[in-house]
């Protein structure tokens, strides 16, 4: 929204907001502007290299989002990513990223989604393990969803039957 602070994110990494375990899960996220952003209407930033980081540590400020407790920007130099409408930037949940104040007076529209490896299409880690079972319950858990299986061993849906039991679940 324009010139709000609620909907400017500070730097962070998503694993803040998906809890510790989630730091050792694949998890990518596809960032597409419907708009062309930029610097005047709140572009995002990204700190090149901080996805080699480790999880840092954080909490919520008073709009509910993460602010880590330390000034990541003394490690790494935050830099600006105009694009046009229908770019995309592929970014993992470790990346500190972040937007500052929409200073134009249009709404600055984007389209999030987020991928993790589907079980079965590779051999995890014991951590990466930990960490995909974590975010797979949490979405069952918490937000009543139940992640779609595109390949890999697991249930295979049509995206009705996945639609209905998404439903089920949520009741």
């Amino acid at each position: 929204m324009p010139n709000s602070q609620a909907t400017a994110f500070p730097l962070h990494q998503d694993s803040q907001y998906y809890g510790k375990l989630s730091q050792h899960a694949h998890i990518i996220t596809v960032w597409i502007p419907l708009v062309d952003v930029n610097e005047v209407n709140g572009c995002l930033y990204v700190i090149p290299g901080s996805h080699h980081w480790e999880l840092i540590d954080s909490a919520r400020d008073e709009n509910q989002n993460m602010r880590s407790f330390v000034n990541v920007e003394e490690r790494g130099t935050p830099i600006p990513l105009p694009m046009k409408a229908g770019d995309m930037l592929i970014f993992s949940n470790m990346t500190f990223h972040g937007s500052q104040i929409n200073q134009s007076e249009a709404v600055r529209w984007s389209v999030d989604i987020r991928y993790c490896r589907s079980r079965g299409t590779y051999t995890p880690t014991e951590l990466e393990q930990a960490g995909e079972d974590f975010m797979y319950e949490k979405l069952i858990r918490t937000a009543s969803r139940i992640p779609m299986v595109v390949s890999g061993q697991g249930e295979k849906w049509s995206y009705d039957e996945w639609t209905a039991a998404r439903l089920a679940a949520s009741q």
